[in-house]
This record gives C-alpha cells, structure tokens and sequence, in this order.
C-alpha cells in the first residue's frame, strides 16, 4: 500500500436528516473501515453488527450511548468500544469516528423492531 492524503471534499457523504456518514477509508486489502458519522436522532432503536467490532470516538457535541440496557452519556474525546453482537445505539447530536474491524458492512447490521 502507498502512502497517501485523502482530502475531505473528495469523500462524499451520504445518508439522511438522523445519519451522516463519510467513508474516509476502506479498501480490499484492509480489514479495517474508517467513516466520520453525523447523529441528530433520538431513535432509540437498538442494532448490533454480527461480525464487526466497532469503535466510536466522539469528536463533537454530547448524547447518550445506549448498550446492552445501560445508559451512558457521552460527550467529545470519549470512546465507545461496541464488540460484534453488542445490542447498542448512539442518540443525540454528535460527530463520531467510526473504526470498524474487520471493516463495515451494512449487510451485517441487524436492528430491532
């Protein structure tokens, strides 16, 4: 792999009014996906991912993480580790940066109804 700068205006962002996500970096011969996630949602509809772990480090703004029946108030500089098969939900106005390894695939995510 050579090295590289991957410039912000070049990643597009996608989702809707609750969810925003940049993949800022993913790749075949990588296990591992980087995304920066916009939340402004108080859905507390809990999900798990079935086979990645993920890590969840808050760059802006406060909400809650739900996981696992806790409550847990969240805030910049924080980090949230969910392993795969954790039930959990992030809520509240907040810009993450999402590791997940092996890498995300929504394919993967299983919510509850």
């Amino acid at each position: 792999m050579d090295g590289k700068i991957i410039k912000s205006e070049e990643i597009e962002e996608k989702g809707n009014e609750e969810t925003k996500v940049k993949n800022l970096f993913s790749s075949d011969f990588s296990e591992i996906s980087i995304a920066s996630v916009k939340r402004n949602s108080q859905d507390k509809t809990l999900g798990y991912d079935e086979v990645s772990d993920n890590f969840y480090y808050v760059l802006e703004g406060e909400g809650i993480c739900l996981m696992e029946g806790e409550e847990y108030n969240i805030k910049k500089g924080d980090l949230i580790v969910v392993p795969k098969g954790t039930k959990y939900k992030n809520i509240g106005n907040i810009k993450l940066l999402a590791i997940s390894t092996p890498k995300f695939d929504k394919k993967n995510q299983v919510y509850e109804e």
